[in-house]
C-alpha cells in the first residue's frame, strides 16, 4: 500500500544547543549531526524515534534514537505513529535520501513540509518486523566487514613497531635521516589549476588529502609519495597526510610531491608520517601549513633496505585481503539498496 510519510510520523524539533549539554551528565544520551555526544540528565522523548539532520553539514543524515533521547537543534525528530516500526521509518527515509530537499546556500537546510509527501510501500507490522530483520542482518554483516579493515590497519601498525620499534621513541635505534637524504622533492614541478580553468579528463588532479578532480593531461608518471602541505587535516588527521600516487597524474601545489630509489622506501616513509605526530612542524591556526622546510627537518629511523622489503611485502598481502573485503562491502551495499527498492519503491 502506498503512503505519504505524513501518514507514518510527525515532526517535532528541538531547541537544544550544543552549548546547552557541554559538561552534563546524566542516564539519557543526546545526539548531534555527527551521532552520539554524550548523557544529560533529561530527555524529550520517551519512545524510540527517528531524527534527520537539517541544518547544515550532512543534512538529510538519518538515525535512529533510541527510547529517553535527545537531539540537539541541528536535528529534527520523526515520531512514528501506530502503524510504523521506529526501525522500518528510519529505513525507509534512509531510502529516500531526504539530502536533494535542501535549499539555502551559505547554511542548507531542509524542510519536512518539502519532503511529507515523499511516498512509499507500507506493509503490516508483522511484515515491516521481517523486512527490518532482513536489513539489519545485511547491514551487521556490511559492520564486521568494516570492523576487519580496521582490525587489518591496527594489524599493520603493530607490525610496522614489531619490525621497526616505536616511530617516535626510535626503540631499535635506527639511523636517523630526513627526507632530503633519502628521497628527491619535487615540488617544482607542481602546477596549480584553478577548478574554472581545468578541463575534464582520464588524469587524476591530487590535492592536499588525495584525488580532487580529474583533468585532460599529466605532469607525473611515475611512483610517487604526496605529502599533505596545507590544510585543517595536518591536525585532525581524520585522513592520511601522505598516500602514494602511481602513473600518469597531476598535482597541485596544496601537496608535497617525493621521488625515492625504491618503492620499499616509498612505503615506509608514508607508513612512518601517518604513524607519527606532525602539530610541533605545522605552522599557521587559521591555515594550518607543513612548508617544505619544516618537512625536511622531521628525523626518520631508517631500517635497511631489506627490512623495509619484507614489511612491504606484508603490506601487499594485507592490500589484497582489503580489497577483497570493500569487494564484499559494495556488493552487500548494492544488495541492500535493491532490497530497499523492493521493499519500499
Amino acid at each position: 500500500m502506498k503512503v505519504k510519510l505524513s501518514d507514518v510520523c510527525e515532526k517535532a524539533s528541538s531547541n537544544l544547543k550544543q552549548s546547552d549539554v557541554e559538561g552534563k551528565t546524566g542516564a539519557y544520551p543526546i545526539y548531534g549531526a555527527a551521532g552520539y555526544i554524550g548523557n544529560v540528565d533529561f530527555y524529550q522523548q520517551k519512545k524510540p524515534c527517528v531524527a534527520v539532520v537539517k541544518d547544515g553539514a550532512g543534512i538529510g543524515r538519518t538515525m535512529l534514537l533510541p527510547a529517553n533521547s535527545s537531539v540537539i537543534g541541528t536535528m529534527q525528530y520523526l515520531l512514528p505513529k501506530d502503524n510504523i516500526l521506529p526501525e522500518y521509518l528510519c529505513y525507509v527515509v534512509r531510502y529516500m535520501h531526504l539530502e536533494k530537499y535542501f535549499s539555502g546556500a551559505t547554511i542548507p537546510h531542509i524542510y519536512f513540509r518539502d519532503y511529507k509527501n515523499e511516498e512509499f510501500n507500507l506493509v503490516d507490522i508483522e511484515q515491516q518486523k521481517e523486512i527490518v530483520s532482513v536489513l539489519s542482518k545485511v547491514e551487521g554483516i556490511i559492520s564486521k566487514r568494516q570492523q576487519q579493515l580496521q582490525l587489518l590497519d591496527e594489524f599493520m601498525k603493530l607490525q610496522f613497531i614489531e619490525m621497526f620499534g616505536d616511530p617516535v621513541l626510535n626503540s631499535k635505534r635506527l639511523p636517523i635521516k630526513t627526507l632530503p637524504e633519502i628521497g628527491e622533492n619535487l615540488d617544482s614541478q607542481r602546477i596549480p589549476i584553478t577548478s574554472g580553468n581545468r578541463k575534464q579528463g582520464i588524469y587524476p588532479y591530487y590535492g592536499a588529502s588525495g584525488v580532487v578532480d580529474y583533468v585532460d593531461d599529466y605532469i607525473f608518471d611515475e611512483d610517487i609519495l604526496l605529502i599533505s602541505e596545507d590544510g585543517a587535516n595536518l591536525l585532525a588527521r581524520v585522513t592520511p597526510i601522505a598516500f602514494s600516487a602511481t602513473g600518469k597524474v597531476w598535482v597541485n601545489n596544496h601537496a608535497h610531491v617525493m621521488r625515492f630509489s625504491s618503492m620499499a622506501t616509498q612505503v615506509y616513509v608514508e607508513r612512518f608520517l601517518n604513524m607519527i605526530d606532525i602539530s610541533t612542524y605545522v605552522t599557521g591556526t587559521a591555515q594550518p601549513k607543513l612548508n617544505q622546510a619544516k618537512l625536511n627537518s622531521i628525523p626518520i629511523p631508517f631500517p635497511s633496505e631489506q627490512l623495509m622489503q619484507d614489511y612491504m611485502e606484508i603490506i601487499e598481502q594485507s592490500d589484497k585481503s582489503k580489497f577483497a573485503i570493500r569487494q564484499s562491502i559494495e556488493k552487500l551495499e548494492t544488495l541492500k539498496q535493491a532490497l530497499m527498492q523492493k521493499y519500499f519503491g
